[in-house]
């Protein structure tokens, strides 16, 4: 029995050894430029014909990408090695400086397919981790700078000051206006002169510009740090290729609303006091511990924002602004994902909204005015906050046998939630259209 056992593991041994020599030569097979290929070598001038070292980098990063698709860690490695290996060029290793390139064009993609700032962190956050989502921040951070000659929609700026990837402060360099740009006068850009205003990118020195990767400098003692940093930017890229078109909701930057959903900027928005009120109350239903008070908050809230809707509509009907129709993805984190969507259809639906889930990627449609998506965004918002708060407090649950049944049973509470939320809006809003009706009439 020993014997056997023995020569079992000798012959596990050796094909591990073929699989690890096999890997290898095809690493070498695929690389397009590999060493002793040619009499040109990294750093030298490339003759006629010879492969540069962009050539090269390129090669690298689909032999990467290519790695990566396939689970082949080998081949991966030896990706990676070749980026790392080729010679610096104004301060940047040519590989990194390719990576970041694909990167950047990648995000441009991303863009024309119909997703936005908040959607692309999101999803590679879902299906790869936190620090793919954080380096893709930064990387789109960067991407602003390239684009502050470009038209941007208010809206896409404030996602991008959500998710981190500019400052909210303006930058004084696009605050002067541009006679010789065209269309200055466009009535939704966000300067002065129309043009994008990327901010600042927090990153070190503001007023340095620095690419996504350390500089050789900062690696020579720590290539560990560059090949994880590569890695995550090329798992990024090869993540993003596979991602679907989605409808334009909202225009990319360089272009205008039309041709997509989005027809016009709302001129309508929540008068800021109001927020104010609704927020404070939606603060205090959020911290108390009480959930008939929690409730109580949060319809009076409803109530408010409903009847400042209808005096919204009264002022249009007298003086129409023709506000269009929008729309806005809002994303839901697991777990749960079924019942959270639940809850935020009957927060839109309670507030003249409509919403189409699309649960593969993480994230619900919601469609409506920009006055109504504003309210529902916020409602939405707290009172994930409250069910979360009153699910935890309602403790974990065990069957008969002593099995746990707390994800069903928070899914089912959650669903629960949703359907007497549902209740209270309707009944909030009722309030607000009595109380129009006796100061505006039948």
């Amino acid at each position: 029995m020993g014997a056997n056992s023995k020569q079992r593991r000798e012959a596990k041994k050796r094909r591990a050894q073929l699989q690890h020599q096999d890997r290898q030569r095809r690493g070498r097979e695929s690389d397009p430029y590999p060493p002793g290929s040619s009499p040109f070598q990294a750093g030298q001038a490339p003759g006629p014909g010879q492969p540069t070292d962009a050539h090269r980098a390129n090669g690298a990063v689909s032999m990467a990408t290519a790695a990566i698709r396939s689970g082949d860690e080998d081949l991966l490695h030896h990706a990676l090695d070749l980026l790392v290996a080729l010679p610096e060029r104004h301060g940047q290793r040519v590989g990194c400086t390719v990576v970041e390139s694909v990167l950047m064009l990648s995000i441009r993609g991303l863009w024309s397919q119909g997703w936005q700032p908040l959607d692309a962190p999101h999803i590679v956050g879902k299906l790869l981790g936190p620090a793919h989502r954080n380096l893709l921040v930064e990387a789109i951070g960067i991407e602003c700078r390239t684009a502050k000659a470009l038209y941007v929609d208010e809206r896409w700026r404030q996602q991008l000051v959500r998710i981190g990837a500019i400052s909210d402060t303006p930058d004084s360099d696009t605050d002067t206006p541009d006679s010789n740009t065209p269309d200055s006068n466009t009535p939704d850009s966000n300067t002065p002169d129309g043009r994008f205003d990327a901010g600042r990118v927090d990153s070190g020195d503001a007023d340095t510009p620095r690419g996504l990767f350390p500089t050789p400098r900062e690696t020579r003692d720590n290539q560990l740090r560059l090949h994880t940093d590569l890695r995550l930017a090329l798992e990024i890229i090869e993540s993003i290729s596979r991602l679907p078109r989605l409808p334009l909701i909202l225009p990319p930057p360089g272009a205008k609303s039309a041709g997509h959903l989005t027809t016009k900027v709302a001129s309508a928005r929540l008068d800021d006091k109001i927020l104010d009120r609704v927020r404070a109350l939606l603060a205090k239903a959020e911290s108390t511990t009480f959930e008939e008070e929690a409730g109580a908050l949060t319809t009076k809230a409803q109530e408010l924002m409903a009847r400042h809707a209808i005096d919204l509509a009264m002022l249009d009907s007298r003086s129409p602004t023709h506000e269009g129709a929008s729309a806005r993805r809002i994303h839901i984190d697991d777990p749960y994902t079924d019942a959270k969507c639940s809850l935020l259809s009957s927060v839109a639906a309670e507030n003249r909204c409509r919403a189409i889930s699309t649960a593969s990627l993480g994230f619900v449609t919601v469609f409506g005015f920009e006055s109504d998506l504003d309210i529902v965004e916020l409602l939405f918002t707290s009172l994930l906050t409250q069910a979360t708060t009153a699910m935890i407090a309602a403790g974990s649950t065990v069957d008969r046998s002593g099995r746990s049944r707390t994800r069903s049973f928070r899914q089912a509470f959650l669903l629960s939630f949703a359907s007497r939320i549902g209740e209270r809006l309707r009944t909030a809003n009722r309030a607000a259209a009595t109380d129009a009706a006796t100061t505006f009439g039948d």
